[in-house]
């Protein structure tokens, strides 16, 4: 597994120092990359050490450049998920990150299942269960998703999205084709997020979530039909 995270003006790097560190000691043959997108900055050098690839941008290059460099990265290393992570991630809970690690490796997956989510607290989600284990969702946020490499390094991130929403308008991207988006019914992941903030987010998203619904309903492509269910 490959993990990438972008990082910009970094206050806490022990924070996300020990989130890759207790990764790495769970998920065997975990690799990562660091996208350094702070200006004219000495290098935190705790996490160059963590790292397998640490590229200096020197400037901000944007999510959509870090997540498509990381799915082409993923490809070209063979690697068969690819985990997003915010410069503001923590593990919440290692144990259940063991036992979905275990799970992921283990069941036979649909070959339409683009993204599975750790951070379900965040993600647009139906109340029912898939196969007890997962929900499946219209939109889950980036930092948590684990990308399926060999679907998702065929679309890429719009890269002039710099921060917000680019998630929605990926996962939408992924529906409008045909694949699903799960995620995982325990709560791994989390974030240090003002609440506030985490307010609006929500409260913007559905209002973009309602105008991407109505056109896909306009034009007939029944990306959000609720009988669209996993195979």
């Amino acid at each position: 597994m490959l993990v990438v995270v972008p990082i910009y003006y970094l206050n806490n790097v022990e924070l996300i120092y020990s989130t890759l560190l207790q990764i790495k000691n769970t998920v065997k043959d975990t690799r990562i990359l660091i996208i350094d997108n702070t200006p004219d900055h000495t290098p935190y050098n705790k996490l160059k050490e963590i790292s397998d690839w640490y590229l200096e941008a020197k400037e901000n290059m944007g999510l959509g450049f870090a997540y498509n460099l990381g799915l082409s990265l993923a490809k070209l290393t063979n690697e068969k998920w690819l985990l997003i992570l915010d410069q503001d991630s923590r593990i919440i809970d290692i144990y259940e990150l063991r036992i979905f690690i275990e799970k992921l490796y283990s069941m036979n997956l649909d070959n339409n299942v683009a993204i599975i989510s750790i951070n379900k607290r965040y993600g647009y989600c139906r109340n029912s269960l898939i196969n007890n284990d997962f929900y499946e969702c219209k939109s889950v946020i980036n930092s948590g998703s684990l990308l399926n490499v060999n679907i998702c390094w065929r679309y890429r991130y719009d890269e002039k999205l710099l921060v917000d929403r680019i998630d929605n308008e990926y996962c939408y991207k992924l529906r409008k084709n045909g694949y699903h988006i799960l995620a995982y019914k325990k709560q791994i992941l989390a974030h240090d997020i003002g609440r506030g903030t985490l307010q609006f987010k929500k409260n913007l998203s559905r209002i973009i979530l309602f105008i991407i619904k109505s056109f896909a309903i306009f034009h007939g492509l029944g990306v959000f039909s609720n009988s669209h269910e996993i195979r």
